[in-house]
């Protein structure tokens, strides 16, 4: 049986970061133009981004529980992954769990004496390509 998992409102808008930026941002912004040095299109947008981030007020998905009857406000997220700590962070752990499932996972180490052209002090890591989630 699986472990329940409780979801948690973040307000990023309490953070010092998010605070920061919000009170910075625009000033940032003028300057860097006035200074030749205008900030990338993309860059403009995910910082933009982050400040919806998470917050109640840009948007939310009301979710019921049909066993309790508890309902949940979740807000939408940016899904960004070069500027949010909170994204990139979902982004980084979704990724690393992956790896350790469906790559590590059909691989084993050996050890380096194995394949003395690698050298000493290097691992190689050899793939079981029938292994699940290696094939195709």
């Amino acid at each position: 049986m699986l472990a329940a998992i409780r979801y948690e409102h973040h307000e990023p808008e309490k953070t010092l970061l998010y605070q920061v930026i919000r009170e910075q941002l625009e000033t940032f912004l003028t300057r860097a133009q006035g200074q030749g040095a205008p900030v990338a299109r993309f860059v403009k947008r995910e910082i933009r981004a982050y400040l919806k981030c998470g917050v109640l007020a840009h948007g939310f998905l009301r979710v019921h529980c049909d066993s309790c009857g508890h309902d949940r406000l979740v807000a939408f997220s940016c899904k960004s992954r070069g500027f949010c700590p909170s994204c990139g962070g979902r982004k980084m752990a979704d990724k690393a769990a992956w790896l350790v499932d469906r790559v590590l996972g059909a691989c084993r180490l050996l050890p380096p004496r194995s394949c003395p052209s690698v050298g000493a002090h290097a691992s190689l890591i050899r793939c079981d390509t029938d292994a699940p989630g290696m094939q195709g």
